[in-house]
């Protein structure tokens, strides 16, 4: 018996966000003997951990290395999209934040004969008039391309599919479910990071999130400002991968003249640790 072709196409580069941390729980624990997975995005791949394990279980990662900030953005992603997908997947299984690729890629993936479409909500948005254009066209589509409906959050749910899928039972909520043993405490590894760090004997808070509007790094640091003024030994770290909100962040910290009290890491796969270093 052929083992099922799983293509999992990504909207978004394969670097180290959310999207890519839920996909290394699951497929770091999923059965893989009687599948083969393909995982495809129209961007860049820097994640270095979902290529090991990708090599170690001969599957195979496509990164078409397209620019994702660039305005020509979509276009890649229908490109990429009409290049990669064919009737050999048994199924392709598509992520992203946004209703633009869920709708567009579904599309094509059921005229091209695959069998089982999944679509994925990973975020929800901003209520814009463009949002909302896109999103009646979705609503009244979509329907006929995709078979199941993903979510990580009813928010998520609700923001990107029609209302009648969301109460069917083609739809499910996938919690973005972790090894919380890799999460417990462990005083070893504190005191490892905060001598690499040099925040020894410093209060530090942590924020994990991509540079972009949505995880609100902007406001965070107005906050952290107004603390320096009630206490001075208190350190930010802001851990995130890249996002079109980086040198806004960056040029905020300058601005604010707290360079000496913010640490950013970007891209990083010891989130874990970092917990551990913070308070």
């Amino acid at each position: 018996m052929n083992n099922k072709k799983v293509l999992e196409f990504f909207g978004e580069p394969l670097n180290y966000g959310g999207q890519e941390a839920f996909i290394l729980n699951v497929y770091s624990k999923i059965n893989k003997s009687n599948f083969d997975f393909t995982f495809v995005t129209p961007f860049e791949c820097t994640n270095e951990s979902l290529k090991r394990i990708t090599i170690d279980n001969n599957d195979k990662i496509i990164a078409c290395n397209n620019n994702f900030d660039s305005k020509l953005r979509k276009k890649y992603i229908i490109e990429t999209a009409n290049k990669i997908i064919d009737d050999s997947y048994d199924v392709v299984h598509i992520h992203s934040g946004s209703i633009f690729t869920l709708y567009n890629v579904s599309k094509i993936a059921k005229k091209k004969g695959v069998r089982k479409v999944i679509v994925h909500s990973h975020a929800t948005g901003s209520n814009t008039l463009k949002y909302r254009v896109i999103k009646l066209l979705s609503d009244l589509n979509i329907k006929k391309y995709a078979d199941y409906f993903f979510a990580c959050s009813e928010l998520a749910g609700n923001w990107k599919y029609p209302k009648d899928i969301v109460n069917s039972n083609r739809y499910f909520i996938i919690k973005n479910g972790i090894d919380v043993d890799k999460f417990k405490y462990n005083e070893d590894i504190r005191k490892k990071y905060r001598e690499e760090l040099k925040i020894n004997d410093k209060k530090v808070l942590i924020h994990i999130g991509r540079f972009s509007k949505e995880k609100n790094q902007l406001f965070i640091l107005d906050v952290f400002n107004e603390m320096l003024a009630e206490n001075k030994d208190v350190i930010l770290i802001l851990v995130g991968g890249n996002g079109e909100l980086y040198n806004e962040v960056m040029e905020k910290i300058d601005a604010l003249g707290i360079n000496d009290k913010v640490i950013v890491l970007q891209n990083r796969c010891d989130v874990n640790c970092l917990l551990s270093a913070s308070d």
